[in-house]
């Protein structure tokens, strides 16, 4: 995989389902990006692809890390990264009970 760096590269020979999952959401962040290419003129749009119990795609890892430095640098809180990080895992999380939530059905018995 191109572009991968030092974290990433180093568990992508100890786990391939690893490997498989950073492989298809590098795939859906490059999908998202040619569908928004036409966004480029007057926007910057950045792919947030994340797997639910895996890593980010790398656009998304270097976005929240060089915002967070930002926000640290701004707030002197030097732990604002995480809390970006940990902002997305909730998304996540949320999303997937709504997911679950809606897929069970229900059926309505009037008494």
């Amino acid at each position: 995989m191109v572009g991968m760096v030092g974290r990433q590269a180093s568990c992508l020979g100890r786990d391939s389902r690893m490997y498989q999952c950073r492989v298809i959401l590098e795939f859906a962040a490059s999908r998202k990006t040619a569908k928004y290419v036409s966004l480029a003129a007057g926007y910057i749009f950045f792919p947030i692809a994340v797997e639910t119990q895996g890593p980010l795609s790398e656009e998304a890892w270097q976005l929240l890390c060089d915002l967070g430095r930002r926000i640290s640098a701004s707030s002197g809180d030097d732990r604002e990264v995480s809390y970006l990080f940990q902002r997305v895992s909730v998304v996540v999380q949320r999303l997937n009970a709504v997911l679950m939530h809606d897929s069970f059905c229900v059926e309505y018995r009037p008494d």
